[in-house]
């Protein structure tokens, strides 16, 4: 008998590390990483109704909004973990940056050539969308070797005199982090 019931226990304990195993490497795992907007170096994501905007390649992630609405100070874009936008209103006041509630939220299916949203929170719109879904398609920027962020014709002032200059490339400057809730951002220092 003493047997059985030390069979019964190991089996009891392998069980429990099992799970354990598998909950732990679920907390890691990301379907949708390579497969958002924002994984698509030198694109653009345009929905004409409503006529929202954002770039892969902008180091703020910002949303631009072309619509006749109250807008925040800034807007940002979050990616969560799962298939979710939320878009954030940044609030300033004075020195100091506060952080809004979601103004705009969305479940999302991803594709490589369109982003599928159904608007679940709609602050920005006071509910106009809210339960619809908008799409937005995707517009292939020029390429980018990664040092450049494009070019600029310019008037050079040296010690001989001025000068023409054209395509002088512009440095990139991009810096993006991931905070604590999982959310890609950048250029707000201070936002919790």
């Amino acid at each position: 008998m003493a047997a059985t019931s030390l069979r019964k226990r190991n089996l009891v304990i392998l069980v429990i590390l099992s799970a354990m195993v598998v909950v732990l490497c679920g907390c890691s795992l990301d379907p949708y990483r390579g497969k958002r907007p924002i994984d698509y170096p030198n694109t653009k994501w345009v929905c004409s109704e409503p006529r929202l905007s954002f770039s892969s390649e902008d180091p703020d992630n910002r949303l631009i909004i072309e619509e006749d609405v109250e807008l925040p100070d800034k807007t940002i874009i979050g990616w969560g973990r799962g298939a979710r936008m939320d878009i954030i209103g940044v609030y300033m006041e004075g020195d100091k940056i506060q952080r809004s509630d979601k103004i705009l939220a969305c479940d999302c299916t991803f594709y490589k050539d369109k982003l599928v949203a159904r608007v679940t929170t709609d602050q920005l719109f006071k509910g106009k969308y809210l339960g619809k879904t908008i799409v937005f398609y995707r517009e292939d920027l020029p390429q980018s070797d990664g040092s450049i962020n494009g070019t600029v014709n310019a008037i050079i002032k040296t010690s001989k005199g001025t000068q023409s200059a054209n395509k002088i490339p512009i440095p990139r400057k991009r810096s993006a982090t991931i905070n604590e809730t999982g959310y890609r951002q950048a250029g707000l220092s201070g936002v919790q």
